[in-house]
């Protein structure tokens, strides 16, 4: 089995419709529902999608806030399935390429009762669509986790290790597992800071990666992305090839101003947290100097894809992007789920 690059086709993309149980304000949810909203009526024209609502209230509201939009409604299916969970990333399956078929890798639950799997549709997926589900021995979570497509891993260090320690796996066990399970021949394991709202590396193509920076001294993350660099710039493919890095410094976002922590934080703007889809590339902005350069360095690397770019200020004070929100599926099995 091989995880595929997210730059290779797609069937659809899968999205979770946030929830107002997910403790932001009701202003921010606003905000973020228009977010989605706007990220739907461009991302359908080059793929279909998969929209996860918790109930037919939630339902009625989507369709509610599409209304009046540029969307061909054929080109969404909607499944009422509770999910409790907006970041489609952070729960949803992680496919594999297994010969000439995809299969859905998970773990068993039964054997990981302390993992939350809230949000998981493995098991509904795997059934609807035909393809068969694969229990691994790791805890994987497809936000950890980036690939190029052909061997090679960006692997976000701290959560890879505290759920799969806890099951007695040492990093190098890990590492082993790794390249057993998913034909792995170079892991590179990256550090996130305090401010990181998403993995501080993504692949570009199969030999070049990008990496925020947060050059901010003041700040734990700026000692941590600068560690980041060093490691990718030292890094060694394992045909012997250097990695290409290009960097990009993170934007500052602002001040969280949710009701728990308010002022307590501030955030950065992670540019790493856009989405390849089949013939375009969304990248958030910030308004800050750096959105255009992101754009530039997009229209370098993926000239055949139109560069859409989108105000993700509101969704990255939660943390979140539009790689977060978003899932890739690539499997026919996957297209049209009813």
């Amino acid at each position: 089995m091989i995880m595929p690059s997210e730059w290779n086709r797609h069937s659809a993309t899968q999205l979770q419709w946030p929830s107002a149980q997910s403790k932001w304000n009701a202003e921010r949810l606003i905000k973020v529902e228009e977010l989605y909203c706007r990220f739907i009526e461009e991302l359908h024209f080059f793929e279909p999608i998969h929209l996860f609502v918790d109930d037919l209230e939630m339902r009625n509201h989507v369709m509610q806030r599409l209304s009046g939009r540029a969307v061909d409604l054929d080109r969404i299916t909607v499944h009422q399935k509770e999910t409790g969970c907006a970041w489609a990333r952070d729960c949803g399956s992680v496919f594999m390429k297994h010969g000439s078929e995809f299969v859905i890798y998970d773990f068993d639950p039964e054997e990981h009762p302390s993992v939350d799997i809230n949000g998981s549709h493995s098991d509904y997926l795997a059934e609807k669509s035909g393809l068969k589900k694969v229990n691994g021995e790791l805890i994987l979570r497809n936000n950890w986790l980036d690939s190029n497509g052909a061997g090679a891993l960006l692997v976000l260090e701290s959560p890879m290790l505290e759920h799969n320690k806890a099951n007695g796996f040492s990093k190098p066990e890990i590492e082993q597992k790794l390249k057993k399970e998913m034909r792995c021949e170079d892991i590179f394991w990256v550090k996130s800071g305090s401010d990181d709202v998403e993995l501080p590396a993504r692949w570009l193509n199969v030999n070049t990666v990008m990496i925020t920076l947060n050059d901010n001294v003041d700040e734990d993350g700026a000692s941590v992305s600068q560690e980041n660099v060093k490691l990718l710039k030292s890094a060694v493919l394992e045909k012997g090839k250097k990695l290409n890095v290009e960097t990009l410094k993170q934007a500052a976002v602002g001040k969280n101003d949710e009701p728990e922590d308010a002022g307590l934080h501030s955030f950065l703007g992670s540019y790493t947290g856009f989405y390849i889809a089949n013939g375009a590339i969304f990248t958030p902005k910030f308004n800050q100097e750096e959105d255009t350069v992101a754009v530039e360095l997009f229209k370098r690397y993926f000239p055949g894809r139109k560069i859409i770019g989108i105000d993700c200020t509101d969704i990255a004070m939660v943390k979140g992007s539009f790689r977060r929100i978003s899932l890739p599926f690539f499997s026919s099995k996957m297209r049209r789920l009813s």
